[in-house]
């Protein structure tokens, strides 16, 4: 019994050091003797009746102060308790030498026997305690002889000192036993190194401080480092993924580990097509065993690197010729593990090397023709100098002939002046020949207004090459040609002009021009003519000699069918050629006219149009001839319905089709680059336009000039013939970057137009704009020249920016200048208010990714609880806290992050961090719990999903049925089968999988069942107005009823109230979300909320 009241007061300070649990210990037994025995001696002076009020009140205050000091005790506050009790002994000390004064000092001396305790209970514990308690004893027992002989004896002292002070000081004697025996028990070594032990811990403490200041200072330098460390390698890996020679590693077998994307440019292989793959497939038998070997050599003599050159073979078969570097890759005992190194294209300097060896042989032997010719030129000069008086015979015969000549002709020097004249220039320029010679021949044209032939002749100066254009000059049309004559500097120290007046040949050719038109059209009035002329002699014609001459030479093809089925009846030798059959065996009764139509709905179309008219003129319709090949017909048929046949004359007209092709091309398409022209997209756009109209709700288009930057510099560098092919590059890039549907015009020099129609919403401007940037960002390959172009955009919108097409273009030619002038390389938007919300976009998009780089973004995780509060579970939510915008709710970016892809790594980082601090509060003794992570559709379509989330939990240590994943039914629905089969792969490894949203798409409840799911989600909107509202209560009912039908739980998530969460009760939901319970906390918060639901020491204690 005793043993237990001691431990049930002390049982605060089982975790006290040592003294402290010793002092407490001898206060516990001083303060129960004294509870005991101060009874025992108020009960024995009522025995005696010497009780008196003067004695009574101080034993009961020391009693009531004695139960005061155990329950200050017992609460744990030793020290108070402590002075307490001291106070309760000085008290009766007190009483006795100052208060009871009707008896002499030498009879209170029994008081002593107070103050010993008192010193004992004061330095308790010290080393000197023994001393302290012997003095004390020897006191009194010296105390209790002199009252013993003073009782014996007749002392005047007699009268005071009585039996009942001895059994005092007996009674005080056995009180003070007990402290003096607890005191005894004390190990004295146990408190001097209890002592010295918390000085040790005093100064363990102290270092352990500085050594906790030093590692968090390490500690933050490494985190420095660290971070330091991330950037570099971030750098160095982008300067591996932009470098242009190919980097990679492979292991000791010789397979890939790394490729950068220098092989794809090259190879044309992506990096997963290549890494895992052994060298030798990319190689011939023979290069591979001879790389095989340099590195085998390089093992034997315990090199380090290699470089040699070898061929490997793009993937379209192209072979591509290497400089490889080769370094090996050695662990820390030396042995080669792998290897590493460059490769570098080296195939234009291998084609080079090979022109360059052609080129010297070519030129090896013309050295060996020039010195044969040099010889002889130099046998023709000594001939030359005999013959100067020939040539200047020679000269006046051509002097004479240049004057024969009707075509003006002129002699300049380099700087214009004209040395030579013939006489049909006064004829021309109706002027002397004498006024000519030696004046400048382009301030003449200066005078006379005729300054773009003065830029032609001066270009020949800077080009060195013939020009030849046509001047209409005063009713005239002259032919001019300019030849420049070089020196032996291969410098212009000439010019020749010709010019021949030309104006009867181009009245000549316009005539001509306009008699071909007019044949043309007679040709068409003739055969419209013709045709008729043959259906009126078929009717007329009785006799069958004559019908059948008539119908066997017909310059047209004529053939005989039967309408019901189209089976051929009679055809002539002219329709035989033009479906390509020799003889009338190959086709009448044995094929119908149904199988030459290159397109079936027109043999629908001419049997309806005959049966309403009977007779139909110059359809012009497209067939297939017997060897597959097809041509163009004009056709007129007639219907004899009585004899259910078909007569027809075909007549070919291929020829005029491809005329009237390339007529339409000339018109509607750009020459140089095939695409549309301005005319073709004017009216493009006009139709477009029309076609809104005509619908109830506008359609929205689009209208996107662009102007490629910087483009005449290119032209006045490199020439317009590599400008043109620039152009036609630039041109086909475009092509292929945008829909079928939308255009792509050149409208005129270096620039383009685009019209993009049905656009969904303001979001795909966006994309169309960043196709166009990317288009842009590879450069263009010319040969051996490499363009970089980058270009300025000017976008607008129908119908906000324009009503019409003029509008629309003017408007999207506008903000292209504008683009330009606020620095190029960038696009502008007509609309300044839409303008304003797509660069927001386009910024937020790059701030996404810096969001992922720089870690801004934080997992919350919100509780859930059974109807009584408790946690079971949690879902994890992602905040953004954004560097520059601040705090941005999920649903301002996440569409965003959908959209351009980054929703996976977003998703992967709510999902790693989810597990982590799962695994960590489960490490931390805490129950067990599933925490809920979202997936987006998006999320849920890629393919390496699953080995994604195994590869995550293996990171974290997390165990699988630990995890759950909430997606919606939208996104199980999109390629529903291979979606449930990935379900059933998560499944069977321990994922729980819960439908999110349920009730909000549109899943089919027939393959309900079907799914591989444990838990239904209902949706906050129909959480809102319960129990208000009678339909969502009649919803809410439904789904908890089916969920558990099918053996699902259910979560009503979206909780705020009472009366929502009572009804939700009553109707057996089994889980409860929202923030009647706890809004989404950090996990440092949602920590806490763990610790005040659980206590995970106990929780330990228990599983121990």
């Amino acid at each position: 019994m005793i043993p237990g009241i001691i431990n049930y007061f002390l049982e605060r300070y089982r975790d006290s050091d040592y003294i402290i649990q010793q002092k407490s210990r001898v206060l516990l037994s001083v303060l129960l003797a004294i509870m005991v025995l101060s009874p025992v001696v108020l009960g024995m002076y009522i025995y005696r009746g010497h009780l008196s009020a003067t004695f009574f009140g101080p034993v009961i205050t020391i009693c009531i102060f004695t139960v005061v000091s155990l329950v200050i005790l017992r609460m744990g506050f030793y020290q108070i308790a402590s002075h307490l009790s001291i106070l309760t002994l000085m008290s009766g000390v007190w009483y006795v030498l100052f208060m009871d004064t009707n008896q002499p000092l030498l009879a209170r001396m029994d008081t002593i026997v107070y103050i010993p305790g008192i010193l004992i209970m004061v330095p308790l514990l010290t080393v000197k305690r023994r001393i302290l308690i012997i003095l004390y004893y020897a006191v009194n027992i010296a105390i209790l002889i002199f009252y013993g002989l003073t009782i014996s004896s007749q002392y005047a002292l007699s009268q005071y000192i009585t039996f009942d002070y001895l059994m005092d000081n007996i009674i005080v004697m056995l009180f003070m036993g007990i402290a003096s025996y607890q005191i005894f028990n004390i190990d004295t070594s146990a408190l001097i190194k209890a002592k010295k032990a918390e000085q040790a811990v005093a100064e363990q403490n102290q270092q352990l401080e500085v050594i906790n200041n030093a590692l968090e200072s390490a500690n933050d330098e490494l985190i420095n480092f660290q971070r330091d460390l991330k950037k570099s390698e971030e750098k160095y890996r982008t300067l591996v993924e932009m470098a242009d020679e190919i980097i990679w590693s492979g292991d000791i077998k010789g397979n890939y580990t790394f490729m950068n994307r220098a092989a794809e440019r090259v190879m044309g292989y992506r990096q997963m097509e290549i890494i895992g793959h052994n060298f030798a497939e990319f190689t011939t038998p023979e290069l591979a065993k001879h790389e095989a070997a340099i590195v085998r050599e390089l093992v034997r003599r315990k090199g380090n690197s290699a470089r040699y050159e070898t061929t490997y073979f793009a993937k379209d078969g192209t072979p591509i010729h290497f400089i490889i570097a080769l370094i090996l890759i050695r662990d820390d005992s030396g042995w080669v593990i792998g290897a590493t190194g460059t490769a570098t294209d080296i195939t234009k300097r291998k084609v080079a090397e090979r022109k360059i060896q052609q080129q010297n042989e070519e030129l090896a032997a013309s050295n060996e023709e020039l010195e044969a010719m040099n010889e002889e030129l130099i046998a023709s000069q000594n001939e030359l100098m005999h013959n100067e008086e020939s040539i200047r015979e020679k000269e006046s015969a051509i002097r004479a002939l240049l004057n024969a000549t009707t075509d003006t002709v002129f002699m300049l020097n380099n700087e214009g002046v004209i040395l030579i004249a013939n006489s049909s220039t006064s004829k021309q320029y109706k002027n002397y020949l004498k006024n000519f010679i030696g004046h400048n021949y382009f301030e003449h044209l200066e005078e006379t207004g005729q300054k773009d032939r003065l830029n032609r002749f001066k270009s020949i100066l800077v080009t060195k090459e013939q020009c030849r254009f046509e001047d209409e000059r005063k009713g005239y049309i002259f032919d001019i040609n300019a030849y420049p004559i070089l020196d032996h500097e291969g410098e212009v120290s000439r010019i020749a002009i010709f010019s021949r007046d030309i104006t009867e040949q181009k009245n000549a050719e316009r005539k001509i021009r306009e008699q071909n038109e007019e044949l043309v059209t007679a040709a068409r009035k003739f055969e419209s003519m013709n045709e008729e002329l043959v259906l009126r002699q078929i009717d007329i014609l009785n006799s069958e000699m004559k019908y059948r001459h008539l119908y066997e030479n017909a310059l047209v093809g004529m053939a005989t069918t039967r309408a019901s089925d189209g089976m051929i009846l009679k055809v002539n030798e002219h329709a035989l050629k033009l479906f390509g059959f020799a003889s009338e065996e190959e086709v009448v009764n044995k094929r119908t006219i149904d199988e030459f139509y290159a397109d079936p709905q027109n043999r629908n179309q001419l049997l309806h149009e005959l049966k309403t008219r009977e007779t139909i003129h110059n359809y012009e319709l497209q067939f297939i001839k017997n060897d597959s090949m097809t041509f163009w017909a004009e056709v007129t048929a007639k219907l004899y319905l009585n004899d259910d046949k078909i007569e027809t004359v075909f007549m070919d007209i291929s020829k005029r089709k491809i005329a009237e092709e390339n007529v339409h091309k000339l018109t509607f398409y750009d020459s140089l680059t095939d695409l549309p022209n301005k005319k073709m997209f004017l009216a493009k756009l006009q139709s477009e336009i029309m076609k809104s109209q005509r619908k109830s709700k506008e359609n929205l288009l689009s209208v996107m000039c662009i102007g490629l930057d910087r483009f005449k510099h290119i032209n006045d560098i490199h020439g317009s013939a590599i400008g043109d092919l620039l152009l036609k590059s630039i041109a086909g890039r475009l092509k292929v970057t945008y829909r079928e549907d939308d255009i792509v015009s050149r409208f005129d020099g270096d620039k383009f137009m685009t019209l993009f129609s049905d656009l969904a919403s303001a979001d795909d401007i966006i994309d169309v704009v960043r196709k166009t940037f990317e288009s842009f960002t590879e450069p263009f390959v010319l040969g051996d020249l490499e363009f970089y172009l980058t270009a300025s955009l000017g976008v607008c919108v129908y119908p906000n920016d324009g009503d019409n097409a003029e509008m629309l273009i003017n408007n999207s030619e506008n903000a292209m200048y504008n683009a330009k002038e606020k620095g190029r390389n960038t696009y502008q938007l007509f609309d300044a208010e839409l303008n304003d919300g797509l660069l927001n976009r386009i910024k937020m998009e790059q701030e996404l990714k810096d969001a992922i780089n720089n870690h801004e973004f934080e997992t919350f995780f919100q509780p859930k609880v059974d109807f009584r509060g408790n946690i079971i579970g949690m879902e994890s939510l992602i905040r953004w806290n954004s560097a520059l915008r601040g705090s941005v709710p999920p649903l301002d970016f996440i569409g965003l992050a959908e959209k351009n892809g980054m929703i996976i790594e977003i998703g992967n980082i709510v999902l790693r961090e989810s597990c982590r601090w799962n695994k960590k509060w489960q490490n931390m003794g805490f129950p067990p719990m599933k925490v809920s992570v979202n997936i987006s559709p998006f999320q849920f379509r890629q393919d390496n999903l699953i080995e994604t989330i195994n590869n995550i939990l293996h990171e974290t240590g997390m165990a699988p049925q630990w995890l759950e994943l909430e997606i919606t039914e939208s996104g199980i629905m999109e390629n529903e089968e291979e979606n449930i089969k990935k379900l059933h792969s998560l499944h069977e490894l321990g994922i729980s999988i819960s439908i999110d949203d349920f009730g909000t798409g549109y899943s089919s409840l027939s393959k309900l069942k079907d799914y591989p799911i444990d838990t239904l989600k209902i949706d906050k909107t129909f959480i809102d107005e319960v129990p208000q509202n009678i339909k969502s209560m009649t919803l809410a009912t439904t789904i908890i009823d089916l969920a558990h039908n099918l053996g699902f739980k259910v979560v009503a998530e979206g909780i705020e109230r009472k009366d929502q969460l009572d009804f939700l009760h009553e109707q057996k939901c089994d889980h409860y979300q929202g923030y009647l319970f706890n809004p989404p906390l950090t996990a440092e918060d949602f920590e806490k909320k763990l610790r005040a639901s659980f206590d995970p020491s106990a929780i330990q204690d228990s599983l121990n």
